[in-house]
């Protein structure tokens, strides 16, 4: 079928999300809460785009295409969108990027980057950082979480276990562990699949990140003789 994004006409396959179809051809709309190997949610709206003859903006990444679709990525009201959703996301995020484990893979500051929003936009609602030490192999820093849902779809959908899940509502949800999850702990040391498909910096792998540091150390070591 034939749709057209952003005044351009291309080739997009039955059952494909307008993400999906926009990739396929080189078109690129930022995600957070998107990952290509997860089930869609359509959390974080990031993903916004303008579809003619729609009265709301629809998420990319769960939006089916249609034929003759029109499709807009960068309009002034996907932008202004995209912009919003981001500072309110910032909002409720640590601001401290530059001692970020994540550092420069951080996929929302470079989202963020790319639509022009400054971390520091709001008055931060998490100013200190929030360590969880529950899990031992897995470091959970709160204040850097966005609630994107995917290291729980990825533990269940890619590990086949439930490590994580979903507590409360609105502004006070939160990822912990699952309580109801009879899930051996020590399974974790050597997965790192939620820790790595996290798109900010709220899970470290602590186990690999020890023996990472290791590694480093003796790199150095190597690279002084």
């Amino acid at each position: 079928m034939t749709v057209t994004i952003n005044g351009k006409k291309i080739t997009a396959n039955e059952g494909q999300t307008i993400l999906e179809a926009a990739e396929q051809n080189g078109i690129y709309i930022p995600t957070l809460c998107y990952h290509k190997e997860l089930s869609g949610m359509s959390l974080c709206r990031v993903c916004a785009v303008e579809v003619e003859k729609s009265p709301r903006l629809e998420p990319a990444c769960s939006t089916t295409v249609r034929e003759d679709m029109v499709i807009k990525t960068e309009s002034s009201r996907v932008v202004q969108a995209r912009q919003t959703n981001l500072k309110l996301i910032l909002a409720n995020h640590a601001d401290n990027c530059l001692v970020c484990d994540a550092a420069n893979l951080c996929e929302l500051r470079k989202v963020a980057a790319e639509a022009g929003v400054a971390n520091s936009f709001y008055i931060k609602s998490r100013t200190a950082r929030m360590i969880d030490h529950v899990h031992p192999y897995i470091q959970r820093d709160l204040s850097k979480c966005i609630t994107c849902r995917r290291c729980v779809r990825a533990c269940s959908e890619i590990v086949e276990k439930d490590m994580w899940a979903v507590a409360y509502r609105g502004r006070k949800t939160r990822i912990v562990i699952n309580d109801d999850s009879d899930f051996d702990m020590e399974f974790c040391k050597e997965c790192t699949v939620c820790a790595d498909i996290c798109p900010v910096g709220a899970l470290i792998n602590t186990a690999k990140k020890r023996v990472e540091k290791q590694l480093c150390m003796f790199s150095e070591i190597i690279n002084a003789d």
